[in-house]
């Protein structure tokens, strides 16, 4: 229920005098100055912490020179924003994923499109860019391999690397797409410690086809390319190849019988990729066109333990230097809106909310589902307080049309008691404290809020003046008119014009406009 009209003027009583407490004065400035140096210092510690230097450790694999370059440049970027990267080379993606879940490193950049169930502590930061996966074979076997893959059958194969590689285990899954088994003994797989020594005497003969996955240009395709003893073959099945991942979906107790250094395959996050022409040479050209082949989602891990802050100073780094304009198509924080092949970080969950606008259409959706709850209610309760209120005002007005219906009756009562003889000063007072008491009773109401409308009071307490003020002609009028008898009754003969004078008061005086 709202205050009245006599309890809000109470109200601002009281805040008025505790605005000129000087006491309370003293008290506020103390509060506000504790409020304010609280308030500080939790922004202080909070940016402080935020621009402190931090030290975190990033896996990179010594066989991709690309990566490892680029982990170069991103230590350098990452110095001038307060974050220290140490790289750590690793033989690849398993040993990676191995080092994050136990804590030994905080980041790993590794191929996208594995089976990370087994992996209990790993969670996304980000997706990078894509690494088209290249398939050379030498120059003589070009014509038939381009036709069919199964010409490679019985040849040495190098699957870009050994079994803790991911692209070891693409190339496999490739061949198998082909019909080429590696337990039924359809190719050979080339032994040798680093891609590196592909070519080196001491690893035995040269591969006839190499698998590579790698940034564009890869300084060793193009190598590889230029020295005229290797050409690109294009894998372009990606569609059918993406439909077996529903067919070829394994057990979860197959999973885990797995050995740890198996790398399973989802081919359902294998992406297309193309190599676009002329990227090895030009002349003659190398690929003469666009080659389509697969790829893998390069991706950066951190372990879930890592400090969230931690992981938005490293986004921070990605998306807002000049490391993400190295990177084809370039960074930005729509990253963050993919679908994620493992459970974002909680870092990443907090830098994507800090970019998202106020009003977005998810919420503005959400706001018009309740406007369209909210509104007829709203419009309702509205159209009700307005009903109330025209009541209580008509209430109120017929509150003060009684009053002033009784204030005219008192002055009826007089009128009618003045034509129907002499009236007695008694009578009159009684009337006037009547009167009175009416204008009190009225007062108080309205006070208490229990009547409104200050026209209406201006109305009434202009008709009680007007009705005191009769009153108190009548009243005068009366005791001249005593006084008069007075003397007529102490003097023998009394005048004519005392008489006439008698006679005049005693009739009822003019009615009031």
């Amino acid at each position: 229920m709202p205050p009245s009209t006599g309890e809000w003027n109470l109200k601002r009583t009281w805040l008025a005098r505790l605005a000129r407490n000087r006491r309370f004065h003293g008290w506020a400035l103390v509060i506000l100055a504790g409020a304010a140096f609280t308030t500080a210092g939790a922004m202080q510690l909070h940016w402080g912490r935020r621009t402190q230097p931090m030290t975190v450790t990033v896996a990179a694999s010594r066989d991709d020179w690309p990566r490892r370059d680029g982990l170069e440049n991103l230590t350098k970027l990452a110095a001038a924003e307060g974050l220290v990267i140490e790289g750590q080379e690793t033989m690849g993606a398993a040993e990676a994923l191995e080092g994050v879940e136990a804590g030994v490193v905080d980041f790993a950049i590794i191929p996208g499109g594995i089976d990370f169930s087994r992996y209990k502590n790993i969670r996304e930061v980000t997706s990078l860019h894509i690494q088209p996966l290249h398939l050379l074979v030498k120059s003589e076997l070009m014509a038939d391999v381009s036709m069919h893959l199964g010409a490679l059958k019985g040849k040495l194969v190098d699957l870009g690397g050994g079994p803790d590689s991911a692209t070891y285990w693409l190339a496999r899954e490739v061949l198998g797409f082909a019909g080429l088994r590696l337990d039924a003994g359809d190719y050979v797989v080339a032994t040798h410690q680093s891609q590196r020594d592909i070519d080196s005497p001491r690893t035995g003969p040269r591969p006839d086809a190499v698998f590579i996955t790698t940034t564009l240009p890869s300084p060793m395709v193009t190598r590889l390319v230029k020295e005229g003893r290797y050409r690109l073959v294009a894998l372009p099945f990606h569609d059918a190849f993406a439909l077996r991942a529903l067919s070829e979906q394994p057990a979860a107790d197959e999973l885990t019988s797995r050995n740890e250094e198996t790398l399973f395959i989802r081919k359902e996050h294998i992406p297309a990729a193309v190599i676009p022409a002329f990227t090895y040479a030009a002349d003659p050209a190398e690929p003469p066109e666009p080659l389509h082949t697969l790829g893998m989602t390069m991706l950066l891990i951190a372990n879930r333990e890592v400090d969230p802050q931690t992981v938005e100073r490293m986004l921070q780094v990605l998306f807002r230097t000049r490391y993400a304009r190295l990177i084809r198509p370039p960074l930005d924080a729509r990253r963050l809106e993919e679908v994620p092949e493992i459970p974002w970080h909680p870092g990443s969950i907090a830098y994507r909310e800090h970019g998202q606008p106020i009003l977005t259409g998810q919420l503005l959706s959400v706001l018009g589902q309740w406007v369209t709850v909210l509104g007829p209610l709203f419009g309702g309760i509205l159209f009700a307080r307005q009903w109330f209120k025209q009541r209580f005002r008509f209430a109120s007005e017929r509150s003060f049309e009684t009053y002033i219906a009784k204030v005219s009756r008192l002055e009826r009562s007089a009128m009618d008691m003045w034509d129907a003889g002499p009236v007695e000063l008694g009578e009159l007072e009684r009337l006037e404290r009547e009167l009175g008491r009416l204008k009190v009773e009225a007062l108080a109401r309205f006070a208490r809020g229990e009547m409104e409308g200050v026209n209406m009071m201006t109305n009434f307490l202009t008709h009680v003046s007007d009705a005191r003020d009769h009153l108190g002609r009548l009243a005068a009028r009366r005791q001249r008119s005593e006084s008069l008898e007075q003397a007529v009754a102490q003097s023998p003969e009394p005048p004519m014009d005392a008489e006439a004078n008698s006679h005049g008061d005693n009739q009822a005086p003019d009615k009031k406009a």
